[in-house]
């Protein structure tokens, strides 16, 4: 009796090359996206989490498996089931997500350890599933140790992925690291790989026209790098929008203290200036050069008083502290309307509504952004100002009856005080809307999430 005649992969080393460079590329991702989640809470968490996983489970470990799946040469033609593959592509991302959540939230040594098993696991239930996965004219029978050696090495890769991905701060450690981990989850791939022997149906097959699967393999490889390197540039702009929303957090604090000093220390000595003016123009004769002088001189001081309590409330309104965003308004609103002419009506209904400090300074700039450039630009008579809460969410719009902003001006990146309206309300993870409304001006639009 003849026996059994069987096979075992062979791989084209072009996709071999390509599932550990896109294995690196993920890693690198991940931990790129990963260094700021210990940080995070709430809907902030959830937008690093997920990307973090993504960039971990499905490319640096399920794309990598995939692709040298496909770098496999047979002696027959393999298909794969897309739903168990669309699993073993779900499990990848929900198994990293889970143990950089774990790993995160707790920073511990026993947890790390934990986490890295269960996620090592579930890398190996990844690998297996994405086998069964495969559709051909031959069984598998698998070789126990290389099983065992397998799943030692993804948990292995799996902990000390989790633990880099929270304990690195170089930008080139990562890199190395991201190498590193690549060499791992493909040492994992390969071991189950060699586990694995496939046993024909049709015994006359030979291994002279070995099939493989490239077209597939390339472009998956094409579509996981579109992927990560969109998840690695969205990482990007995250950091920089909250580089900038730490330095507007920075920038009103220094504009609280400088108000203080202005408001405290010039203001007092200015009107000290100024009963020291009334004092004299008692005292001394009355002569008209001198009263007439004395008289300039007051008003000149009244004048200066003025416009000290006018920059320390534009740098920033102590009201806004102590009284709420709606007294804050209501107070700048009354100021501009002396200064300018304008007539502003205003529809505040926050009623029990509580703001953070964040979220009223961010409405308060928003407000004085938006009428600095109805001032300026606007040519307006009426201003309508609302504010107030609409389900989870507090609206701010500021409505003028001037002929309106320019369509090109809308988008103008140029334009540094839109810029910095958008940023602001990007920033707390609301939005800002621009529009123009025929016969009715400019409405601006900002809205926060609570």
């Amino acid at each position: 009796m003849q026996p059994f005649q069987t096979f075992q992969c062979s791989h084209g080393l072009g996709l071999v090359v390509l599932s550990y460079l896109i294995s690196a590329f993920g890693a690198y991702c991940a931990l790129q996206i990963a260094v700021r989640i210990p940080h995070l809470r709430g809907r902030q968490l959830a937008g690093s989490l997920l990307p973090a996983a993504v960039a971990m489970g499905g490319g640096a470990v399920w794309s990598m498996h995939f692709i040298a799946m496909t770098a496999c040469r047979m002696p027959f033609r393999v298909t794969y089931d897309p739903l168990l593959t669309l699993a073993s592509l779900l499990l990848a991302i929900l198994v990293t997500g889970v143990g950089l959540y774990a790993v995160a939230s707790q920073r511990r040594e026993r947890v790390d350890v934990l986490a890295g098993g269960v996620t090592g696991l579930g890398i190996v239930t990844m690998h297996y599933t994405g086998m069964a996965a495969m559709r051909m004219p031959a069984r598998i029978s698998w070789r126990p140790g290389l099983i065992l050696a397998s799943i030692l090495i993804a948990i292995t890769a799996a902990i000390s992925a989790l633990w880099l991905a929270f304990n690195l701060s170089s930008k080139l450690l990562r890199l190395g690291s991201a190498f590193v981990m690549a060499g791992a989850v493909s040492g994992m791939h390969y071991a189950g790989m060699a586990a694995a022997v496939f046993v024909p149906a049709d015994q006359s097959l030979t291994a002279s026209q070995p099939h493989g699967s490239d077209e597939l393999g390339f472009m998956v490889f094409g579509v996981t790098l579109l992927v990560l390197a969109l998840l690695l540039m969205e990482s990007r702009v995250t950091e920089i929008r909250e580089l900038s929303g730490r330095l507007n957090a920075v920038g009103e604090e220094a504009s609280a203290r400088i108000a203080r000093q202005v408001h405290d220390e010039i203001g007092q000595m200015l009107t000290a200036l100024r009963l020291d003016a009334a004092w004299l123009e008692k005292k001394l004769e009355p002569r008209e050069e001198i009263t007439r002088k004395l008289q300039s001189m007051s008003q000149m001081l009244d004048t200066a008083v003025d416009s000290v309590q006018r920059i320390a409330t534009e740098l920033r309104p102590a009201i806004l502290d102590h009284l709420g965003v709606e007294a804050a308004v209501e107070g700048y609103a009354g100021e501009l309307e002396k200064r300018t002419g304008i007539s502003f009506r205003l529809r505040l209904s926050l009623g029990s509504t509580s703001l953070d400090t964040e979220r009223s300074t961010a409405l308060f700039r928003i407000l004085q952004e938006a009428l600095t450039n109805v001032v300026r630009h606007a040519e307006a008579s009426e201003v309508e100002i609302r504010l107030a809460r609409e389900g989870s969410r507090v609206i701010l719009t500021v409505t003028d009856n001037g002929p309106g902003i320019a369509e090109d001006k809308i988008a103008d990146a140029r334009s540094l005080g839109l810029l910095g309206m958008r940023e602001r309300a990007r920033a707390l993870g609301g939005d800002l809307l621009i529009r123009r409304v025929p016969n009715r001006g400019t409405i601006v639009e900002a809205r926060l999430p609570l």
